[in-house]
C-alpha cells in the first residue's frame, strides 16, 4: 500500500498490510515514485524474494501541516533521515506527518519502517525517527498571522485575482 504523507495510521491499517510506504513529499509530488516503490516491493514479496518485517510507532505530536514541507525544516530532515536509512539497506522507512485537524483518537505524526526479516533494525530505526520528531516538536508549530493584518496586506494588491483560502479547510475529508 502506498499513503499519503498526511495519513492517519492506525493498527487496522497497519496489520492490514504486507507493506507500506509512504509518499515523501509535501506538495505531492511523489505519488507515483511511492506507489511504483510499494508495488515493487510487493511483487517482491510474491516472487519469493523477501520476507518484509514492518515496524510502525506514533507519537503524541500534532504537526501543523503547514511545517511539513519536505525542503523545509523541520520535515525535511526528518524525510532525508529516512531516505538514509532506505540507502542503507531498509526496505522502506517513512516518516508520515498526518493530518492533526482529523477528528480521531490517533491523528498526528508517526513512523514505517520496514526491513528484511530483521525486526530488531525496524524498531530501532522507527524509534531514532520518532524520538528526532519529538526532538523537534516546538519546529512543527505553525504561528499564523491575524486575518486582519492578511486583508490589510492585501488590500491595496491589483492584477491577478487574489485568494484568501482557510488552509484547515480540507474538502477531501466527509
Amino acid at each position: 500500500m502506498s499513503l499519503d504523507l498526511h495519513v492517519n495510521l492506525t493498527d487496522e491499517i497497519v496489520d492490514n498490510c504486507t507493506v507500506l510506504v509512504g509518499f515523501k513529499t509535501y506538495p505531492h509530488i511523489d505519488m507515483y515514485g511511492a506507489g511504483h516503490h510499494a508495488g515493487e516491493l510487493m511483487i517482491r514479496v510474491l516472487d519469493g524474494e523477501i520476507d518484509p518485517v514492518m515496524s510502525w510507532g506514533n507519537g503524541p505530536l500534532l504537526a501543523q501541516t503547514l511545517r511539513m514541507g519536505h525542503e523545509d525544516a523541520p520535515m525535511g530532515p526528518l524525510i532525508e533521515a529516512a531516505r538514509r536509512h532506505e540507502r542503507d539497506g531498509l526496505l522502506a522507512a517513512t516518516v508520515f506527518g498526518g493530518f492533526p485537524l482529523a477528528d480521531i483518537g490517533p491523528a498526528g505524526m508517526s513512523v514505517v519502517t520496514i526491513t528484511y526479516g530483521d525486526q530488531a533494525r525496524a524498531d530501532a530505526v522507527r524509534d531514532e525517527l520518532l524520538e528526532a520528531e519529538w526532538e523537534q516538536r516546538e519546529e512543527f508549530i505553525f504561528d499564523s498571522r491575524p486575518i486582519g493584518e492578511t486583508l490589510d496586506e492585501v488590500a491595496h494588491l491589483a492584477g491577478a485575482p487574489i485568494i484568501i483560502l482557510d488552509h484547515a479547510d480540507n474538502s477531501a475529508t466527509r
